[in-house]
């Protein structure tokens, strides 16, 4: 079977869900992918439907999603092969040259179902979902629990998705990444760096190799360079990091004054303890220390050591 003896008309009937994206891609989107292989034109109703000569001619609707260009094709051979003038294919069908459409032959459903509710398009993103999982463990990639990954996202083999993963956008993930139940938006995870439970890397980060990105840690457009640890409950916004930097648990860098945003440079090797607050615009030699609790508003030369805080008073206890 040749797929220029296929035909394939498409009826694109303009409506809010066939511009809805599943995994970063417009419902409506799918199905024209599968077709290029065809001959194929698209209509905007039935009605301006033109059926050319040719051995076999096929009517979709364009949010068919879940239809692809084997199913087109084993359509074509099961009326070869069973010897009938036509088959059903949901609200779309499949017929012979010179034939008429016969009711009466119809294929399985599920795979021609139209995503033009709520209910369907909850069906077809289940079968997206799955077929998104399987094609990534097929490519080497190890996918536990609830992963998800747009079809824009690059995840290179030997990557691990571990729980509610969801990878948006053109994200990458490198080799011997691992994720878990955490989000990564138009970013990139580099090798062997771990991210989550529950991280947020926002728009426009990159990680580097070999580094720490732990639980309720938020990185947004920020560079951060190789070996950077963030264990816990930090924020990272409009900086760059450089490598081997320890950012400590409640670390914030203040990037917007509530007006605009600051950027924060950090250079290799420095220490950011607990609770430090960055107020940008700021730069952090290399090598330099800040202790835990404090807020920085002044640039810090390499290899600093930098304190601030009030001075601690003790109270004899209130008597009663």
């Amino acid at each position: 079977m040749k797929n220029s003896d296929i035909f394939v008309a498409v009826i694109s009937e303009p409506s809010f869900m066939s511009k809805s994206p599943i995994f970063g891609k417009p419902i409506g989107e799918y199905l024209a992918d599968e077709i290029a292989a065809f001959p194929h034109a698209v209509f905007d109703c039935e009605k301006r439907v033109t059926r050319p000569k040719c051995k076999f001619f096929c009517l979709l609707y364009a949010d068919m999603a879940l239809v692809t260009e084997d199913m087109i094709v084993g359509a074509a051979e099961a009326l070869k092969r069973r010897n009938i003038p036509s088959l059903m294919l949901g609200a779309g069908y499949i017929v012979r040259e010179n034939a008429e459409v016969d009711p009466k032959y119809a294929a399985a459903e599920k795979y021609f179902l139209r995503a033009n509710d709520t209910s369907s398009v909850n069906m077809v993103y289940n079968e997206i979902r799955k077929r998104a999982k399987e094609k990534l463990e097929r490519s080497g990639v190890l996918c536990f629990g609830d992963a998800e990954a747009d079809f824009t996202a690059t995840i290179e083999p030997g990557a691990i998705l571990c729980g509610n993963v969801k990878i948006k956008g053109n994200s990458r993930v490198c080799r011997g990444a691992k994720i878990t139940d955490s989000v990564i938006e138009n970013s990139r995870i580099g090798e062997n760096s771990t991210v989550g439970p529950f991280a947020y890397v926002r728009e426009g980060s990159e990680i580097g190799k070999n580094c720490r990105i732990g639980d309720f840690v938020e990185i947004k457009a920020s560079k951060l360079g190789d070996g950077v640890k963030a264990a816990h409950l930090a924020y990272v916004g409009n900086a760059e990091v450089g490598d081997n930097v320890n950012v400590g648990c409640g670390a914030v860098f203040c990037n917007y004054d509530g007006f605009k945003k600051h950027k924060t440079l950090v250079g290799k090797g420095a220490f950011i303890g607990a609770n430090v607050n960055l107020v940008a615009p700021l730069k952090v030699g290399d090598g330099a220390y800040i202790a835990a609790g404090s807020t920085v508003t002044k640039d810090l030369p390499d290899g600093a050591f930098c304190i601030e805080r009030t001075t601690q008073q003790v109270k004899q206890k209130r008597k009663t």
